[in-house]
């Protein structure tokens, strides 16, 4: 009996000091996971966000996860997400990544982007008079006149009138941002040749249209006066933003001094 209690003794301790080192093997193991696998922040939407969706704060959250499951093109802060628009539907919980957004200092992006709220983009046909012998660039800003004939208006006298004023200039054919200039053109001989480089420039911007942003009743009168009339831009100063009142200039006034 004594020996049979003995072992029984022995078995517990055996048991106990197993219990222990595998307790600790356990810790061990865990802490070594945690070392190996630290957390980084990442940005992802609280609720599905439909295509060309402007993103707001309330939209996403920012969550921490295990470094290995970020993505390399994973948004990591709100401020990088934040007004920017989506390219594509993104669902609930989804982490973020940089070619599922376009931030609207980004020179690709689509070009509705690029029209102010409450504007619309219309285009105009542009020749070297209409355009301003070609000098205008995107950013500019112009005031729109018109002249009409006399029996194109069912009036007395043919008229030419401002229509629109300040009027910003989106694009000129597709180019919708200020033109760089480019590398001089070179002659047979080497030597760079920047006045037919200029003059090819220019001619690439000729004959092709010119797209304003207007609001919806501007886009009336600006359709009428190209469709019934004969339209010139009146290129504006940078700082000139002012819209003074005008009667137009009619047969029995043009030749006033005004």
């Amino acid at each position: 009996m004594k020996s049979k209690g003995k072992w029984l003794v022995v078995s517990i301790v055996l048991a106990f000091a197993t219990s222990t080192l595998l307790l600790q093997l356990l810790k061990s193991n865990a802490v070594e996971q945690t070392v190996a696998s630290p957390k980084r922040q990442v940005v992802v939407a609280t609720a599905e966000i439909g295509e060309r969706q402007v993103l707001e704060p309330a939209m996403l959250q920012v969550i921490e996860v295990s470094a290995d499951a970020v993505h390399p093109h994973a948004i990591t802060t709100l401020e990088e997400a934040v007004r920017a628009v989506t390219r594509q539907r993104i669902v609930a919980g989804e982490m973020l990544l940089e070619e599922m957004v376009v931030h609207t200092d980004d020179p690709s992006r689509p070009f509705a982007m690029k029209v102010p709220v409450g504007k619309r983009a219309v285009a105009v046909a542009n020749s070297e008079l209409i355009g301003v012998g070609g000098l205008l660039l995107p950013g500019d800003r112009v005031d729109v006149v018109a002249a009409y004939e006399k029996n194109k208006l069912d009036g007395k006298q043919d008229m030419a009138k401002v229509v629109l004023q300040d009027i910003e200039v989106l694009a000129i054919g597709t180019k919708s941002s200020s033109i760089e200039p480019e590398a001089p053109m070179t002659d047979s001989e080497g030597t760079k040749n920047s006045k037919t480089d200029s003059k090819k420039q220019t001619k690439e911007l000729l004959n092709t249209t010119i797209t304003l942003a207007v609001t919806p009743a501007q886009a009336e009168s600006l359709m009428f006066a190209e469709t019934f009339g004969t339209v010139r831009l009146a290129l504006r100063g940078v700082q000139d933003n002012a819209k003074p009142e005008t009667t137009g200039v009619g047969n029995t006034s043009a030749l006033q001094v005004r």
